[in-house]
């Protein structure tokens, strides 16, 4: 007895077949890249798809099915997201194109839920959207948030609040004239010395390691003192001889992880100058500690994530700001 498969299964298998091609999945990977993702396409289930779509909701199935088909690739392209999202981008992209799978599980096709589909990405497309953003345009710069349009700070936001491994520890250094000329002697290089020194205090340096430190300072006439300010606390960290480092000023541009460094410290001086939190607020896993130094009469203030910074905890920031 011959079973025959349903037809909208059989037209989902073929639509994987069509939707990712070699080309598609080129220099992404080990061998039998595009059968896994056809595998994997062709086995989802639409129904719940549609669920997801219809209830505007198909981001976060996306991101979930995204790390699934990551898992279902061949081992040495398990961490390879760029090619995942592209192949299900594809193939979702055709299931809606397609007037008989849009019918059989009543998908919304809208102009506002197709606004919930991603661009399948290659890298010419991807060049010209990243060129497109003011501050990826100027020298130097990679993304940088006081720049940066709106709706990339939002999008950014969104992204590093779902982006995991990496935790943030801030220093905030106020400015404030009687301690930084009682206790720095209205010396700068002893005002970085100062901020640094306890910035590296919240994680302290350990033995045998070698560290790889890469600072971002704009304006040249104080990127000396700042360097030589970080090399001097350095020096005095590694009490055993044993910790080696490279320390060098480098530029987002080249360096796009210190962007997440921006983006942090965007919403944390947002937050503390503006009073708006919603960034803040979206990414406040990610700090894990928080270092007011000036507070408590110049003894410090720490929060964590156990007892996490608020504004209202602390004392005014600005001249004539009441608490």
């Amino acid at each position: 007895m011959t079973i025959t498969e349903p037809f909208p299964i059989r037209l989902q298998k073929r639509i994987s077949f069509l939707a990712i091609g070699r080309s598609a999945m080129r220099n992404q990977g080990p061998k039998y890249m595009v059968r896994q993702a056809r595998l994997f396409t062709s086995a989802i289930n639409l129904t719940e798809m549609a669920n997801f779509w219809n209830q505007k909701r198909y981001v976060s199935y996306l991101d979930d099915l995204t790390i699934k088909l990551m898992a279902f690739f061949p081992k040495g392209a398990r961490r390879n997201f760029g090619a995942a999202r592209k192949a299900l981008n594809l193939f979702f992209r055709d299931i809606l194109y397609n007037s008989r799978l849009v019918q059989h599980y009543e998908l919304n096709t809208s102009i506002h839920y197709l606004s919930q589909l991603e661009i399948p990405l290659d890298n010419q497309t991807a060049k010209k959207i990243i060129e497109a953003v003011y501050s990826v345009r100027q020298p130097g710069w990679f993304l940088h948030a006081c720049n940066d349009h709106s709706d990339i700070n939002l999008k950014t936001v969104e992204f590093l609040r779902r982006f995991e491994g990496f935790r943030f520890h801030a220093v905030i250094g106020r400015k404030i004239p009687e301690i930084f000329i009682r206790k720095h002697n209205g010396n700068a290089t002893e005002f970085y010395f100062d901020l640094i020194h306890k910035l590296l205090a919240l994680h302290p340096l350990t033995e045998d390691t070698s560290y790889h430190l890469f600072l971002s300072q704009r304006q040249s006439n104080t990127e000396q003192r700042f360097k030589q300010a970080f090399e001097k606390v350095l020096t005095a960290e590694r009490k055993d001889g044993k910790t080696t480092y490279t320390c060098n000023v480098v530029r987002s541009s080249n360096f796009p992880e210190l962007s997440v460094v921006d983006y942090l410290l965007w919403t944390l001086q947002r937050y503390i100058l503006k009073g708006e939190k919603r960034y803040f607020a979206a990414l406040q896993h990610h700090y894990e500690q928080i270092l007011d130094i000036y507070e408590n009469d110049g003894q410090g203030n720490l929060y964590t994530q156990e007892d996490r910074f608020e504004l209202e905890k602390a004392s005014p920031f600005t001249i004539g700001a009441k608490k």
